[in-house]
């Protein structure tokens, strides 16, 4: 862990990530659900292997989070904001690992700033699993 933030723009990124995060979590229970969320929270209340047009995913993660923390509209989307934590950082490595710690910095300043990652971190949908799981494939694998 100490390798990870042994630079300045490490930490910076962190912080970053770390503010984006509470502004998240205090935005996104002030909008209601969209129809995608209320169709995963349902499926999640009865979880199956499989529901009419999409997996199991959002639909068993919204259900493991209600279950432990109860039905709220916060806790509907406490797993995409913090997906997106983790999909923040992962950026951050990406560019570090492929060129240098100040394009990881400015890779997750500009990721949180695009409309569709900003609207994707609050809202739960499949979106924020993909991305958070196909930043981790990329770092792995590439």
């Amino acid at each position: 862990m100490s390798r990870m933030l042994e630079s300045r723009e490490a930490r910076w990124a962190l912080i970053w990530i770390g503010v984006v995060t509470i502004f998240r979590l205090w935005f996104a229970p002030r909008l209601d659900l969209v129809g995608d969320e209320a169709h995963y929270w349902e499926c999640g209340r009865f979880l199956d292997w499989s529901h009419y047009g999409k997996g199991p995913g959002a639909a068993t993660v919204i259900g493991l989070f209600t279950t432990l923390l109860g039905d709220a509209v916060w806790v509907i989307r406490l797993p995409a904001v913090l997906l997106a934590a983790g999909t923040g950082w992962l950026i951050f490595l990406l560019g570090r690992t492929f060129y240098h710690d100040r394009v990881g910095l400015v890779a997750v300043v500009a990721a949180s700033g695009m409309p569709l990652f900003a609207v994707g971190s609050i809202l739960m949908t499949i979106d924020p699993l993909s991305v958070f799981f196909w930043a981790a494939a990329a770092l792995t694998f590439w």
